[in-house]
């Protein structure tokens, strides 16, 4: 794709998915309160006892989600999932090298696969018995719930609630429950075979030749030779480039915020003391899946380091790509004992590499203020937080630049200890090749250690972007975000004529 058609792309599906952001969620520029709410996924577990026996059963692609808002009913954006048996997202290309065997039957949603919506999606009105009637009039071909009511639809009913449930026989209704909030309902459904009922438009739009993902306020492209060698990273408030309306405002050429994710593993090669690292270069990647859904997108890789031509590490990553998150789950696969005898103690860096983010501010959960002030060198302060370590499961790390700021968490696995460490680096002139723009400014991430006796380990990163608000402390936005809410009820309801 040449610049100026991927410029094209890229603007239309901002465009296209600021439209649709705005159709699904809270009008009007967000609150600190409300940009919080707009993190929150909402996963259900196809097997959680608010899952009506009923509801489940039918072929992935007859199920629809509304809302009811204004007297009539809205469709939303769903996804189902089908998971494998270790809880990851079902690839049958990766199946049988990592035993990612299908759990359930596939394309059927049944008690393994999980269903997911955005929460601001569901609606604070409850579709009550006394709206039943009235809004069952204007759904043609449809029998009415809990008892049968005229299926004649006048042009006045059609006009007033625009979305016609035709060829549904059944509804589930969900209450969501969340911290602070007023409970939220949503009704999930399946039509009829054969009834033309095209889903909502989603949330991200992808490209898989360019393996460029879009959603409203980011875009990322990852690199065709090497994903994990570079990608293009650009951030939206408003529709407009982050760095053009905070810390660049006077620059018309745009770069973009990141240089790219970076993975190093470090041992000794045959002794602990004489060190050897491997990057991005030393590791072969192939993109087995790329799949567009509309509440999370998908990109399946393997990746495998070698040492002297010999399979030191092999990873099979699942990156999901939310509407203002991205997730990396890895399952981590090590060589046979007699392989990695020859590297010792082996550590790795995941980190993301700043391009030139001057003046950016890092926080750590459980670190008494900033730690560090991005401006190209290393204080001592700076220094003396190299590699301290982290709470396994309590790290987030904020990294704050203008109107922009990336928070993150490290997932560790979820049977073997890890030590984990921070990693942090601002220095303007220091080379790690492969990069592109010179300098660590700053590289940061974690550090991931005593794992050489595992043959297998699952872990993940979580990294979630938003419009930076100084006045709100790192453990505020991070309790928000731990605080997802939940379903806590589910009404079914289905016509009378189908209840025999």
């Amino acid at each position: 794709m040449n610049s100026l058609k991927q410029a094209a792309w890229i603007g239309l599906a901002v465009v296209t998915l600021l439209t649709s952001a705005s159709a699904y969620s809270m009008g009007g520029a967000p609150t600190v309160h409300e940009r919080g709410l707009q993190q929150w996924v909402v996963t259900v577990h196809a097997d959680n006892p608010v899952m009506q026996a009923a509801t489940v059963g039918f072929p992935l692609e007859q199920y629809r989600m509304y809302r009811y808002e204004g007297g009539h009913f809205e469709p939303v954006p769903m996804q189902i999932d089908e998971l494998d048996r270790r809880g990851q997202v079902y690839v049958a290309e990766t199946e049988q090298e990592y035993g990612g065997a299908l759990v359930g039957e596939r394309r059927i949603f049944d008690g393994h696969d999980l269903l997911l919506f955005m929460y601001t999606d569901a609606s604070e009105t409850r579709w009550q018995n006394a709206d039943a009637e009235e809004a069952c009039e204007a759904c043609e071909g449809y029998e009415g719930i809990d008892r049968r009511v005229d299926k004649r639809v006048t042009r006045g009913a059609r006009e007033r609630f625009p979305i016609a449930l035709e060829g549904i026989e059944w509804l589930q209704e969900l209450v969501i429950k969340a911290p602070g909030q007023a409970d939220r309902f949503v009704y999930l459904t399946a039509v009829k075979e054969g009834v033309d009922s095209a889903p909502p438009a989603g949330y991200l739009q992808v490209d898989e030749e360019e393996r460029l993902f879009a959603s409203d306020v980011y875009t990322l492209q990852f690199s065709k030779k090497n994903p994990l060698e570079s990608q293009d990273f650009f951030y939206y408030v408003d529709g407009r480039h982050a760095d053009a309306v905070g810390r660049k405002e006077a620059q018309a050429d745009v770069q973009p915020i990141f240089d790219g994710l970076k993975v190093r593993v470090t041992g000794g090669v045959f002794a602990k003391f004489a060190k050897m690292t491997l990057n991005n270069r030393n590791v072969h990647v192939k993109v087995s899946e790329i799949h567009q859904g509309p509440v999370r997108a998908r990109m399946q890789m393997e990746a495998r380091f070698t040492m002297m031509k010999l399979p030191l590490l092999k990873i099979h990553l699942q990156s999901h790509f939310y509407r203002s998150a991205i997730m990396f789950d890895a399952w981590f696969k090590l060589p046979k004992k007699q392989i990695r005898a020859l590297f010792k103690n082996p550590v790795t860096d995941i980190t993301v590499d700043g391009n030139n983010l001057l003046g950016a501010t890092v926080e750590v959960v459980g670190f008494e203020g900033i730690v560090g002030y991005v401006d190209g060198r290393m204080t001592a302060r700076e220094l003396s937080y190299l590699g301290a370590p982290l709470d396994p499961y309590e790290n987030w790390v904020r990294l704050t630049v203008g109107q922009f700021q990336m928070v993150s968490s490290f997932m560790p696995p979820k049977k073997y200890p890890v030590k984990l460490g921070l990693v942090y680096e601002d220095d303007a002139v220091r080379k790690d090749k492969p990069e592109r723009f010179l300098g660590q400014l700053p590289n940061l991430g974690y550090r991931v250690s005593d794992v050489s006796h595992y043959d297998q380990l699952d872990m993940g990163i979580k990294i979630v972007f938003d419009s930076a608000v100084k006045e709100e402390s790192l453990a505020a936005y991070t309790d928000r975000l731990e605080a997802e809410p939940t379903v806590v009820q589910g009404r079914f309801l289905r016509s009378e004529q189908k209840t025999d």
